[in-house]
């Protein structure tokens, strides 16, 4: 029921109005203040880039996101980094997310009550909190400073829960016409949407029955239907997506595989020990979104909703249940962002607690006047401790530097034209292609994701900018890069092994350069000097955020130096380590049994003590070839 009485006092009924608008004020001016500036990690520069030039980014596309953000940026035009534009709108969706998820907790705590005891003020409290508590939580605020999806997909979750309250409310039926609208575009945008149906489903099986013969049914059904044509935008984006090998929508089968996910599909419930991690570690980052206070008042407004509105209960237990079940089985490195929308639901639960438990004490200790004054207090206490987690958050993003934009100019600056970079999915990879594609740099070298050069459309891709390049469309990136050194360095000989350690034999007099985030392979023989660049994960990898930082790496002369280093699996054996001082003397030689310290692809190294003021380098070498060195600076 709404809340809204005859009884209520002006200032309450102002306060309602805006506690949404606060949420999603304060959360937005946080956002804003600390956006990543230009490319960030992950997907964000694929996402970025798809949106700035209208292509084609992952699957399942999202065609829906790419088009609402074009059409948000444009207003934005006066940010001259495309990315931080897209940064920036996606700010504005999570900023909205927290409003709505206020929104709604009043709309489902004025289930838990009675009318005429009702204290809305109370409610809309709980609400801004809640609202607060969830858009200032690291994992949400994290993705909404970023070209990211989640975002939208948590506030068109929000969008279809809050019709279906209000269809809960009053049921009227013209509200499952609203949800409907809202759940297309979620399909037409994130596929895990579909998760709300079989709720919404069973919603309308208890709540009434005989919607289904009502003439709204089949109008609900053709407006779904309707907003699922924006995946037609795929096939039309196809002429205008570059460098990131997600074309060739175009073709019905490709646009059928891209559109239904399959490319993902084999990660689903794949490993039996992942899922059952991802259990164990389940309410640690749920709880990290709604907190263990939201835990406990959770606890009591499945209670109260349990004896007044049990088919409101049911629609968000079906639909957080369904959820959590696809992120524990999702067996990707990223799936916690895959909480982030049932625990949004969850957040409803907890927020309508804390309001059911604010009226609730309102009402049973009504004659003693203190009792208001000690909730409100209670509330802004809770309101301000929310806002001094966010502000701790936002200071650490803030101060996080921007390390994948550094990355990618310095990868392109080093590459020289006519050259080769062998790269895999990844930070630098992404970051890379977004520089060549949006802002032109580096794009007289070819850049080259070998997962995915079996993809036709990529392939001809490939041959339409870089005529020269000749690479197989084999399905091993191994051999894509054995075969890229033969045919492009028209070498007569290459080892698979060598491509990954010391690159010898290769017939030709070479020689190995670390350039930061790549290594540069220079090769003289009867032709002119030629350059193929590896991108590290191909020789030995450090992990991007320690390269990134690398001018950056100084120690203080008394401190303990550990080095973390991700070494590729198939360059374990054992190689010399040499620690080089200021001076050029290697102070300290060793060999390094790479395989005995590697635990999950990662070791660490950690400096002879005491260390001198100055310049240091650590490197490690196999058969005499330096494979990695990595800098640093020893002094205050």
């Amino acid at each position: 029921m709404d809340v809204r009485l005859e009884n209520t006092r002006p200032w309450e009924t102002r306060f309602a109005r805006f506690a949404p608008l606060t949420a999603t004020g304060v959360c937005l001016l946080a956002y804003w203040t600390s956006l990543a500036h230009g490319v960030a990690k992950g997907d964000s520069p694929e996402v970025a880039q798809a949106v700035h030039l209208l292509g084609v980014m992952h699957p399942t596309g999202y065609p829906f996101f790419t088009l609402l953000t074009k059409l948000l940026t444009l207003p934005l035009a006066f940010i001259d980094e495309p990315a931080t534009r897209v940064n920036a709108v996606v700010a504005i969706y999570g900023a909205c997310a927290a409003g709505l998820i206020a929104a709604n907790v009043r709309r489902l705590s004025g289930l838990t009550i009675e009318r005429s005891t009702a204290t809305p003020w109370a409610i809309s409290a709980a609400g801004l909190l809640a609202g607060l508590t969830f858009g200032l939580s690291p994992l949400f605020y994290e993705q909404a400073r970023l070209a990211e999806v989640y975002t939208l997909h948590v506030l068109l979750v929000q969008l279809a829960l809050y019709f279906w309250l209000r269809y809960a409310e009053d049921e009227n039926r013209r509200w499952a016409l609203g949800a409907a609208l809202a759940m297309g575009l979620g399909l037409a945008h994130h596929l895990t949407m579909a998760h709300l149906f079989p709720a919404a489903l069973a919603f309308l099986l208890v709540a009434d029955r005989r919607f289904f013969l009502d003439r709204r049914f089949p109008l609900a059904l053709l407006i779904g239907a309707v907003t699922l044509l924006l995946y037609l935008y795929l096939p039309i984006a196809d002429r205008t997506t570059q460098g990131f090998p997600w074309g060739g929508t175009s073709q019905w089968d490709f646009f059928w595989y891209h559109v239904t996910g399959r490319h993902y599909h084999h990660f689903l419930f794949e490993s039996g020990q992942t899922a059952l991690d991802h259990l164990v570690t389940l309410p640690l980052r749920a709880g990290g979104v709604i907190t263990p206070l939201g835990a406990l008042t959770m606890i009591y407004g499945v209670w109260r909703l349990a004896k007044t509105a049990w088919r409101a209960l049911l629609l968000l237990l079906l639909y957080i249940v369904f959820a959590f079940t696809h992120a524990v089985g999702y067996n990707v490195g990223d799936w916690g962002v895959y909480l982030l929308a049932p625990s949004s639901a969850l957040m409803l639960l907890a927020g309508a607690g804390l309001g059911a438990a604010a009226h609730d004490l309102l009402v049973h200790y009504a004659r003693r006047p203190r009792v208001p004054a000690m909730v409100g207090a209670g509330l802004g206490i809770l309101a301000l401790t929310a806002i001094g987690f966010g502000f701790y958050h936002w200071t650490a993003f803030r101060a996080e530097p921007p390390t994948v934009p550094a990355m990618a100019e310095e990868i392109t600056a080093a590459l020289q034209p006519g050259s080769l970079l062998l790269m895999n999915a990844g930070n630098a990879a992404y970051a890379t292609w977004y520089m060549q594609n949006v802002h032109g740099l580096g794009r007289d070298s070819a850049a080259v994701n070998v997962l995915r050069v079996r993809n036709p459309w990529y392939t001809d891709f490939l041959k339409s900018r870089w005529p020269w390049l000749s690479l197989t469309n084999s399905p091993h990136p191994r051999r894509v890069v054995k075969e890229a050194l033969q045919k492009y360095l028209g070498l007569r000989k290459v080892y698979e092994r060598d491509v990954y350690t010391r690159l010898a034999p290769l017939d030709a007099e070479h020689r190995l350069v670390n350039r930061g985030f790549i290594n540069e392979i220079v090769l003289r023989g009867d032709a002119p000097a030629k350059r193929i660049y590896v991108r590290e994960s191909y020789l030995l990898q450090e992990s991007d955020e320690r390269r990134a930082a690398a001018s950056q790496r100084r120690f203080a002369p008394d401190s303990s130096i550990r080095l973390q280093v991700l070494w590729h699996d198939a360059v374990r054996r054992a190689g010399e380590l040499r620690w080089i001082a200021p001076d050029g003397t290697t102070a300290e030689s060793r060999e390094f049994d790479i395989a005995a310290k590697i635990s999950r692809s990662w070791f660490s190294l950690k400096a002879p003590r005491p260390l001198a003021e100055g310049a240091w380098r650590v490197e490690i070498r196999m058969d005499g070839v330096e494979v990695l060195g990595i800098p640093f600076t020893v002094g205050r």
